[in-house]
């Protein structure tokens, strides 16, 4: 807006003349005006003036002697129920109920003792049982005498219908009836709805925050219960679409006033606490309510004559002339403000049901099956690959008792399920579920354990383990049949870890046939050093490569201890692998006693071979000589014995020949032996030997 003295020529249209300008401001004036009248004359939904009519404290002999016997009165409060009472962090009890059971306390002797109770339930049980005295912020009503009595009430306050921006504004409970109204859970207003407004769907909520946020959010139509403490968490939860669409009015002015509740069998506590509240001086009352209450819900203090002289005044020329000239501006700028409200409803309920629909979409094409249980064991909700898995159709489970799934899940296994869970929060176990056919797949469920809404839940997520328990058993199977073969090897079998500077460690595993072969039993093998068991370093450890195990595979000889202090020579193969940074070597030990023995027996017979052939080879020469002497004489001195001894000579001849050709064949056998076997000695060593 410009003033007369600076509007341009294009603005002339939109300026305010000094007329407009003094109608404005009355305007505004008569918007204020008219605001005090309103709240001056229509009842309050927020703190009135402290009760007046206070007195000196003058306590009974009966009243005395009720606090001799009373050394400790217990009060139970409402842990969240600011501004009246609440338990803060540090375990302080504050709040308008608080600070005036202190100066109750101060002048009449009181010992207080404060009940730190989780719900406002447990409060309500320990008057009934006796174990708590007073409550300290509750409504005067009848739906409770059974239990209390009241001291005076002390705040005056309307119940208020709390619902969103967008609705109207003069509704009644009787308009209610089919809508879903929130109310803490045993809170005088709950009652009251229960009984009175049974039409009306009640949401049991467990706190005031609670309630305001559903009606926030849309989940429940109208919030039911006190403004004092519904204008203390709109305030500090930022919640602005909600506003006071009606109000509850009592027959009786004085009921659900807020008050002191007392048990009903102690009637002289009831006197001390009205005593004691009207002793409290009136600015200190003030001071209490100023602190705990926002002064917007506070009467303001302005005289109605006042008033009523300035509306004379006002009234007029705010109706006749003030409404239309910003009629139109007025209502521009409202639609605008609906406009965007509805505008940022839409969009925030939009980006609500989008996050649950991504949210649903996901769980339902999980791979793991999700399940949603009661605290009674039936079936609330499940994602569709449950029904994939399991055959089942939706209708087939939907509200179906648990033990459709696993018959063992009734009577006692299911309550020590549920208490098993309870108490831990989440497990994970493993089990068998039936499908549709009537048959079972093992699976892996993460069980945990949630309440929403006072009510208890739990969800399952489970994994088909069908593929992992046949690859376990495989591998089962697989580890027996090479432990067999570990075990019945005719070798030794030692597997050793290398230390930091990669030399042979600690034993960590052997066959039975190392323990045969050492005489060491399991354990003391497995607790002694690889290299322990021989007389020299390993041959590989010589080796300058070693350390950069540049070879894997070894083979070499060495000697072997055993626990009798004898050695064994043994062959050794020896493969070095890594695993998870570490190295490890498997050794395959081989006893080699008896081929060595072998050998020396292999080598003394062909050495007897060929002293034999050598010393056969000698004997055919011996015995050619003779016969060629025998024959010659034989053919100087012909006779008819001649014929004969020539006969016996050539029979002898031929044998020798065929001495000849078998020792030929021998030395050929000789010549592959010494080939193939080392042989080292020959004919014509042994001849030579002979001859000597």
């Amino acid at each position: 807006m410009t003033s007369p003295d600076h509007t341009s020529p294009g603005d002339t249209k939109q300026g305010f003349s000094h007329p407009g300008l003094v109608i404005l401001l009355g305007m505004i004036l008569t918007g204020f005006v008219i605001v005090a009248v309103i709240i001056q004359f229509l009842p309050m939904s927020g703190l009135q003036d402290a009760i007046g009519g206070y007195a000196p404290l003058d306590l009974t002999p009966e009243e005395q002697q009720w606090i001799e016997e009373h050394p400790e009165v217990w009060v139970c409060p409402d842990q969240n129920y600011p501004p009246f009472e609440q338990i803060t962090k540090s375990e302080d009890y504050q709040g308008i109920s608080a600070d005036l059971l202190r100066e109750v306390a101060k002048s009449t002797g009181l010992h207080i003792r404060v009940s730190h109770e989780n719900n406002w339930d447990n409060c309500i049980e320990k008057i009934k049982d006796g174990s708590a005295d007073i409550l300290g912020a509750v409504y005067i009503s009848s739906l409770r005498d059974e239990y209390l009595i009241y001291s005076e009430p002390y705040y005056h306050s309307l119940l208020p219908i709390i619902t969103r921006s967008n609705t109207r504004t003069d509704m009644t409970l009787d308009q209610l009836s089919g809508k879903r109204v929130a109310s803490v859970g045993n809170f005088t207003t709950t009652l009251l709805l229960r009984e009175q407004y049974p039409d009306i769907t009640v949401i049991e909520v467990p706190d005031i925050k609670t309630g305001l946020r559903k009606v926030s959010l849309g989940t429940a139509d109208a919030y039911f219960g006190d403004m004092a403490a519904s204008t203390y968490y709109v305030e500090s939860e930022g919640i602005s679409n909600l506003h006071v669409a009606g109000t509850y009015q009592p027959q009786n002015a004085d009921d659900f006033s807020y008050a002191f509740g007392v048990r009903k069998d102690s009637p002289e506590l009831v006197g001390i606490i009205n005593k004691g509240l009207r002793a409290i001086p009136s600015a200190k009352r003030d001071e209490i309510f100023r602190k705990w209450i926002s002064p917007t819900m506070t009467r303001p203090p302005i005289s109605p004559v006042l008033v009523m002289s300035v509306i004379g005044i006002v009234a007029i020329l705010l109706l006749v002339t003030g409404m239309a000239m910003l009629w139109n501006r007025t209502l521009t700028r409202v639609v605008k403000e609906k406009t965007a409200d509805l505008a940022r409803e839409l969009a925030e309920h939009k980006k609500t049901s989008d996050s649950l629909l991504i949210t649903r979409f996901t769980v339902d094409h999980s791979h793991a099956m999700f399940l949603w249980v009661d605290n009674t064991g039936t079936i609330r909700d499940f994602n569709e690959t449950l029904c994939k898995e399991t055959g089942y159709s939706p209708q087939e489970l939907f509200h179906k008792p648990l033990d459709v799934l696993d018959a063992r899940l009734t009577g006692q296994a299911l309550n020590e399920l549920v208490t098993r869970v309870r108490n831990e929060g989440r497990i994970r176990l493993e089990t068998d579920l039936t499908i549709r056919d009537g048959t079972t797949i093992p699976v892996e469920i993460v069980l945990w354990y949630f309440t929403y809404e006072g009510t208890e839940w739990f969800c399952a997520e489970m994994q088909n383990i069908t593929e992992r328990k046949e690859q376990e058993c495989s591998i089962r199977e697989n580890e027996e049949k090479y432990r067999d073969l570990f075990q019945n090897v005719n070798d030794a079998i030692v597997l050793f870890t290398f230390d930091e500077h990669l030399l042979p460690g600690r034993i960590i595993e052997v066959n039975g046939v190392a323990s045969i072969m050492t005489g060491y039993s399991y354990k003391e093998l497995c607790q002694m050093q690889y290299d322990s068991l021989g007389e020299t370093t390993l041959p590989m450890m010589t080796d300058p490569d070693h350390h950069g195990f540049s070879t894997r595979l070894f083979r070499f000889e060495w000697a072997l201890h055993t626990a009798t202090g004898t050695t064994i020579p043994v062959e050794i193969n020896l493969h070095v692998f890594e695993r998870g940074g570490a190295f490890f070597g498997l050794s395959v030990i081989r006893d080699m006693t008896e081929r060595y023995q072998f050998e020396v027996e292999r080598e003394a017979a062909i050495t007897q071979i060929q002293r034999n052939m050598a010393e056969l080879s000698l004997l055919n020469d011996a015995i050619r000589n003779p016969l060629s002497v025998i024959l010659g004489v034989a053919e100087i001195h012909t006779n008819e014995e001649t014929t004969v001894i020539e006969d016996q000579v050539r029979k002898i001849d031929g044998m020798i020949n065929q001495l000849d050709r078998r020792w030929m064949e021998s030395e050929k056998i000789l010549n592959f032996l010494k080939k193939h076997y080392g042989m080292v000695i020959s004919l014509d060593e042994q001849n030579r030997d002979q001859n000597r």
